[in-house]
């Protein structure tokens, strides 16, 4: 199975959340830790057999303006976010937000993705170390029971996303239900992706510009094709202000972010080999 990520980094919010301040997340470390965590997850997918090939791209708002890349001037974060890139033992790639514009957007750098699925992440998304593993698995054994296309977002459902009844246990010990709406944090193929290009093109730019509506145009999408949300969560959002749910390790999973190995390049006889580096 080969999954292609494109994680879009913004700034922090300028203020602290319900969920940040219950985990003691702070400023700029979030992107560094989401980043780290997401990185271990796809790691262990790799080590469980889920995943054999895997490519990850972060976009980069925040300091990455296309002249300090051009000079070679990157700021602390973003120099933060290479040196985690550079432990990974897929290939990577860092793009700043003017240069991504380029090739329209978080969500044309994935549409020019060579994958069996696509998984865009948003920024602040936290995953636990499973998280890809469990998710990739699920979207494999709801493929062969849905016919027809299907989108997975590993997150939990909203108030006012429309969510259906809870599937029985879906024998992962998750149960799911089907979203009216959903966040931008959905596992995809490139199929749907293509098929429904203008509205993932139009939300793009839209939010690009910083126009919002109520919901988002994904819905139109939603209506044709059902996205499916877990119970328990297996990534979680902290920019939200609600509480953090109970039912996921969420603090297990801020403290693993910061502590989780990640694989590091090292030159030995003139051969690289991998060896475990901390992930900050």
């Amino acid at each position: 199975m080969h999954v292609a990520v494109v994680f879009h980094l913004l700034p922090p919010a300028p203020r602290a959340t319900v969920r940040t301040r219950a985990l003691g997340a702070h400023g700029g470390e979030i992107n560094s830790r989401c980043l780290a965590a997401l990185m271990g997850s796809l790691q262990q997918a790799f080590a469980s057999g889920t995943l054999s090939v895997a490519s990850l791209t972060v976009v980069m708002g925040q300091g990455a303006s296309v002249m300090p890349v051009l000079a070679g001037g990157f700021d602390e974060e973003f120099n933060a976010v290479r040196r985690l890139l550079s432990r990974a033992t897929y290939p990577t790639r860092l793009v700043p937000t003017m240069v991504a514009e380029l090739e329209g957007g978080t969500c044309g750098i994935a549409r020019g993705q060579q994958a069996d699925l696509l998984y865009m992440v948003e920024s602040s998304t936290l995953h636990g170390p499973d998280s890809v593993t469990a998710l990739v698995a699920a979207y494999q054994r709801w493929s062969s029971r849905v016919a027809g296309d299907l989108i997975l977002t590993p997150l939990a459902a909203r108030e006012g996303d429309g969510g259906g009844e809870l599937s029985a246990d879906d024998g992962a010990g998750l149960q799911w239900r089907t979203l009216q709406r959903s966040s931008r944090t959905l596992m995809l193929t490139p199929a749907v992706l293509e098929r429904f290009w203008e509205v993932f093109d139009f939300d793009s730019r839209r939010s690009r510009a910083g126009r919002q509506a109520v919901g988002n145009d994904l819905e139109a999408m939603h209506r044709l094709i059902p996205c499916l949300a877990p119970t328990p969560a297996l990534a979680l959002a902290l920019y939200g202000d609600e509480p953090v749910p109970t039912d996921i390790p969420a603090a297990a999973w801020w403290q693993l972010s910061q502590e989780a190995p990640q694989e590091a390049p090292r030159r030995v006889g003139g051969t690289v080999q991998r060896e475990a580096a901390s992930s900050l």
